[in-house]
């Protein structure tokens, strides 16, 4: 049930996989799907938007 709850609050479109950065309120900072880069460069893609 939760899933379904957080895919119907984040994700509308039904884009999978999805990943959604939330600030401490609950509000996406930002949204992004699949990269085909490694690990550490998707963490890194990830980190430049948290500011």
């Amino acid at each position: 049930m939760a899933n379904k709850e957080l895919a119907d609050t984040y994700n509308q479109q039904g884009y999978f996989p999805l990943v959604v950065l939330l600030d401490g309120d609950k509000n996406i900072l930002e949204k992004s799907g699949y990269k085909n880069i490694s690990p550490s460069k998707y963490i890194a893609h990830l980190t430049t938007f948290v500011k």
